[in-house]
């Protein structure tokens, strides 16, 4: 019984730290890698895949459930099979395929992330950091329901470059996706599609409920589970 308990409290911890290590390969992946990439800087396309597999590698340690971690791995998959043939064979069936499996893994993702985040037990550091992935995620979602939008239909924003190559048009739509999210709201891309502005008018909704609410609440029990 101690050795099973022992093992149980070292699987918990590696749960906890996966969280950790899912915002640090997420940022790396979001604000270096991805950027680097859409500028064609030399092996940025190889060091993007690996800090992609990295990031599912510690989703995969942050669920504790194998039919969770089996939907990550399938979800995946879909994903991974998307983006293939909309490269081989692009098109709006494609565009659809593609990044609507993106979008439902990284819904997956973050269902997953959110059962370690407020699930029961003590709220730590690594749980409030497992909060702030969840953030982020919100960002790339919506990056790819905008990506699809712009693919369904190619007048939708207004100041995107109708040239520029699927990584650079990526990096765009994330870096408006951010600016919505945090209601930065610079300007330089303008929503015009209904359904764009529909999008746009959530997500600056979820970006401030849930840095007031969610966020608020997880940081709120950590401080306090601190004091006792």
């Amino acid at each position: 019984m101690g050795v099973t308990h022992t093992v149980q409290g070292k699987l918990d911890k590696a749960h906890e730290a996966s969280l950790t290590a899912l915002l640090l390969l997420e940022c790396l992946l979001i604000f270096v890698a991805m950027p680097a990439a859409s500028l064609n800087v030399r092996l940025t396309g190889i060091t993007t895949a690996l800090l992609a597999i990295g990031f599912l590698l510690a989703a995969l340690t942050a669920s504790r459930s194998r039919a969770a971690v089996a939907l990550i791995l399938v979800c995946a998959g879909v994903a991974l099979a998307g983006t293939a043939a909309r490269h081989r064979h692009p098109g709006a069936l494609t565009d659809l395929f593609g990044h609507g499996a993106a979008i439902v893994a990284l819904a997956v993702l973050s269902l997953v992330v959110g059962r370690a985040v407020f699930g029961p037990g003590e709220v730590t550091a690594h749980r409030v950091r497992g909060a702030i992935v969840l953030y982020l995620n919100f960002a790339l979602m919506f990056t790819a329901a905008y990506r699809l939008i712009v693919e369904l239909a190619p007048d939708a924003f207004r100041n995107l470059d109708p040239a520029a190559n699927d990584l650079t048009a990526t990096s765009t739509m994330l870096y408006f996706s951010f600016t919505t999210l945090t209601s930065t709201g610079y300007g330089d891309i303008l929503p015009i599609h209904p359904f764009a502005r529909s999008l746009a008018n959530l997500e600056a909704i979820v970006g401030q409920l849930f840095p007031a609410t969610l966020l608020a609440r997880i940081v709120t029990l950590h401080i306090a589970a601190g004091r006792r």
